[in-house]
């Protein structure tokens, strides 16, 4: 199975701005959470940290898990989880629901973070690494810069369900091109997979292609 030689470089950037933009998406969601919800800005905050506490959280098991599975396995893991996720939160018929529906998302967006940076690592050379681990982190920075302008735009515009909703279709191409990629030889790694610091978007260059 053909693709392009980039394919990897645009599902690590794809990944890494999905797995961010849902950092900050919410954040201007609360009053229309609370409309429907019926519930105080307490409770409903959890919708906004719950998702970047277990992401955070699970950053450094699941790059060491990467190790062991294989990035690209890991990756279309992480991706199904989130999108699935994602739906699920999209759907949630009361608040509890949504919270579980985001911890979950906070998972799996922890598996494909680390796998999305071993696609750098392992399927660019050398000499472009810098470059486009480069890319790969302005994607995060640029979907947390990003999220609460279009997450108002949204939910202006359609509710707070389309936060989660605009999700799918991207999680869903991700899944496709990852099962477009050529079989790879899982013996040959090119590095680290991922550590916690290398995965953040402020992580030099220099310490995530040592």
């Amino acid at each position: 199975m053909t693709s392009s030689p980039r394919a990897p470089l645009l599902l690590a950037c794809g990944a890494s701005f999905l797995a961010f933009l849902d950092v900050t998406i919410t954040n201007l969601a609360i009053p229309d959470l609370a409309q429907d919800f019926h519930a105080g800005v307490s409770s409903l905050s959890w919708v906004v940290t719950l998702y970047t506490i277990l992401f955070a959280a699970l950053l450094a098991p699941a790059g060491r898990f990467a190790d062991l599975v294989g990035r690209r396995r890991l990756f279309a893991i992480g991706v199904t989880v989130f999108t699935a996720a994602s739906l699920a939160a999209a759907l949630s018929p009361s608040l509890g629901f949504l919270l579980a529906a985001r911890g979950v998302q906070g998972v799996g967006a922890a598996m494909l973070l680390p796998a999305s940076l071993a696609f750098v690592l392992a399927d660019t050379a050398p000499e472009k690494r810098p470059a486009a681990i480069g890319l790969w982190a302005a994607s995060a920075s640029i979907a947390a810069i990003a999220g609460p302008a279009l997450g108002g735009i949204l939910v202006d515009a359609t509710g707070w369900r389309a936060l989660f909703l605009i999700n799918v279709p991207l999680g869903v191409a991700l899944v496709w091109g990852t099962l477009r990629l050529p079989a790879v030889d899982t013996s040959a790694v090119a590095g680290p997979t991922c550590s916690a610091p290398c995965c953040s978007p402020p992580a030099s260059r220099a310490s995530c292609s040592a």
